[in-house]
């Protein structure tokens, strides 16, 4: 199965509309694709962590390492960039907002 660069896309607008509705939060890659997956967008891992280095390198989200008994965690949250990209439905040739 082969995935065409709309669905890149729209699965990278999913992201920035999953953590905008939940700004004071962030989520682990793992936490991501399985929260896709649930809406029918089917994204593993690998893919899902290319979109999480495209969104930071726009200045989209941020990384953090949260501590935890059981080991470090990796996880992302929207910055205020994200938060005005998403609200002004801004335009990027790689992000489609209309998903």
């Amino acid at each position: 199965m082969t995935t065409d660069n709309h669905e890149y896309r729209m699965q990278r607008g999913r992201i920035l509309k999953m953590l905008y509705r939940m700004y004071d939060q962030s989520m682990s890659i793992e936490n991501i694709s399985l929260a896709l997956h649930h809406i029918g967008i089917p994204a593993p891992a690998g893919v899902v962590k290319a979109h999480i280095t495209y969104l930071e390198d726009r200045g989209f989200l941020r990384e953090e390492e949260i501590k935890s008994r059981i080991g470090d965690v990796v996880k992302y949250r929207l910055t205020p960039e994200g938060v005005d990209f998403v609200e002004k439905d801004s335009s990027d040739d790689g992000i489609e907002l209309g998903v």
